[in-house]
């Protein structure tokens, strides 16, 4: 069973799954690592939704409403978060399943 290891930072959530020998290195683990923005996106102009790294594909960024799920570090909208979790393990990005992992 792989392990999923999350850094879920108010930024951006930093995801991988850690290799198998758990006396790997911090390098093996960066190898298999993504990246995404922390926050959902609404666009004023196009009327679509981001979610995470969805945002790469905004044609006019400065027409976007951005929401955090973070203020001040502490989590204040939950359903926003299991939205970025759930684009975090999509099959775009991890491809895993939550329930298959520890």
């Amino acid at each position: 069973m792989p392990t999923l290891v999350v850094d879920n930072g108010a930024g951006a959530v930093k995801a991988g799954i850690a290799p198998p020998k758990f006396a790997s290195t911090a390098v093996e683990l960066s190898l298999n690592c993504v990246t995404l923005p922390n926050c959902t996106a609404k666009s004023r102009a196009e009327k679509k939704f981001f979610v995470a790294d969805g945002l790469d594909t905004a044609v006019d960024l400065a027409a976007l409403y951005i929401r955090r799920a973070h203020d001040r570090g502490y989590v204040v909208n939950w359903d926003l978060e299991q939205d970025v979790w759930q684009r975090m393990c999509h099959a775009d990005v991890l491809g895993i399943k939550p329930a298959e992992t520890r």
